[in-house]
């Protein structure tokens, strides 16, 4: 019996050994143990999340998207979002995100000819959350930075200034490559180069996402500008806590969700303040349940209450709550396709969603133009559409005033998204647009 113990204790000890050389001590193995582990955090400063930046600090030979997904958890499950707190340990981390995106933004030009296997993000999408966490910081007060958080902002704006605007010219041009080598017409190459560029990145911390805040706040100021009057937190979460244990706890799925959805209300009474909504949680909760009591929202009532419930289970993870920024951003988009307010009612979305639409809405404004042109009475600006069919191209005044005429449409679409994106965000999507356009 003794022996079979040894032999079996043997036997474990040498499966160990071999995942440890073969999967945990390879880089390969390390990257995917921390995005297993990004995915298993809470978005908070967990023990996943200090796991998944010691895999990475260990992998021998990193990738741009390594170093990035560093700056990113450092940036949100370690900051919260925050810049501006006069903290050391703050500080110390704002300056730890800007050294690893400036290592990302370098990285990039070498990672093509060097790829290090598969990566979770493309370069695109890290340039624009690059991009986007620089705006952030030069936007902070200089007096909250110390000297060395300092030097590694300036350091990334520099980087970004430098590197970013080749590096994105760089993608777009091999893009349009792929898609004309592939297509037979212009058309399909314009078809496929805007469906290329349209991404979808697994992103488990969108919840912290500058477009989705940005929307969640529209939607709680919305809220607040048609509460009726008196309104009371207790009261709200009262009423809640009565229909989760009665008509929500009804059937099976219900009841199943009850207990997670009453742990995440009782989180949320505690009232902690969000910095990114300027409000404290159970405020915001209180302007989303009583939201669906609204006179215009009678239809879809129960439908909304439901919802809002399910958010709250939802909360719940593996018996843990999500950080309060999942909670609420759960809370203030389970109105979503429900809400009489077209605003709140379209969700809130990231800044890779917003780019997605605008690349599938461009595509079908060229695809309008070229029909356009192809039934036209000028016979030269029926042949400048035919061509995009035959790979021709017509040239002179004509073609160019068709193009100008797609640039117009692009310039009057992007018209659409002042309110949610910035000047720098839409110029990067416009000249993106005009740059597959001109194929």
């Amino acid at each position: 019996m003794f022996r079979e113990l040894a032999y079996a204790a043997l036997i474990i000890a040498v499966i160990c050994f071999i995942y440890w050389i073969f999967f945990r001590a390879n880089d390969a193995g390390r990257r995917k143990l921390a995005l297993a582990c990004v995915k298993a955090s809470r978005g908070t400063d967990d023990a996943a999340a200090r796991a998944a930046i010691a895999e990475l600090n260990n992998i021998r030979a990193p990738t741009p998207a390594d170093v990035f997904a560093r700056g990113r958890i450092l940036q949100y499950n370690i900051l919260g979002g925050r810049v501006d707190v006069h903290e050391r340990p703050i500080q110390r981390a704002v300056a730890a995100v800007a050294r690893d995106y400036v290592d990302a933004v370098v990285r990039m030009g070498y990672a093509r000819t060097h790829p290090g296997g598969d990566q979770p993000f493309t370069d695109d999408f890290m340039l624009d959350q690059i991009e986007g966490f620089n705006r952030l910081v030069i936007g902070a007060p200089a007096d909250y930075m110390d000297d060395a958080t300092m030097a590694a902002v300036f350091g990334l704006t520099h980087a970004v200034n430098q590197r970013a605007g080749p590096a994105r010219k760089e993608i777009v041009a091999t893009r349009k490559a792929d898609a004309v080598n592939a297509a037979e017409t212009r058309a399909e190459a314009i078809g496929a180069v805007f469906d290329a560029a349209t991404t979808f990145t697994d992103d488990a911390q969108n919840v912290h996402d500058t477009k989705v805040n940005g929307d969640l706040r529209v939607f709680l100021q919305r809220m607040k500008s048609t509460a009726r009057p008196g309104l009371t937190v207790e009261e709200c979460i009262s009423d809640a806590k009565k229909y989760i244990q009665g008509e929500y706890s009804a059937d099976d799925i219900g009841r199943r969700k009850a207990a997670s959805a009453l742990q995440t209300l009782e989180k949320v009474s505690g009232g902690e303040r969000i910095s990114t909504l300027g409000d404290h949680e159970d405020n915001i909760f209180a302007y989303t349940w009583a939201r669906c009591d609204h006179p215009k929202n009678a239809e879809n009532r129960e439908l909304m209450r439901e919802a809002v419930a399910n958010s709250l289970a939802d909360c719940m993870e593996k018996g843990k709550s999500v950080c309060i920024n999942g909670r609420c951003g759960r809370v203030l988009n389970s109105l979503a396709t429900l809400d009489y307010d077209r605003e709140i009612a379209s969700g809130a979305m990231t800044f890779e969603a917003y780019k997605n639409q605008i690349f599938q809405e461009t595509k079908a404004i060229i695809g309008q133009e070229i029909s356009r042109a192809k039934s036209s009475s000028n016979d030269d600006l029926r042949a400048v559409g035919e061509a995009y069919e035959t790979g021709d191209e017509v040239g002179g005044d004509v073609e160019e005033q068709f193009r100008a005429d797609v640039k117009a449409e692009i310039d009057r679409n992007l018209g659409n998204y002042t309110t949610k994106l910035n000047q720098v965000e839409r110029d990067n999507i416009a000249q993106e647009c005009y740059a597959y356009a001109t194929i």
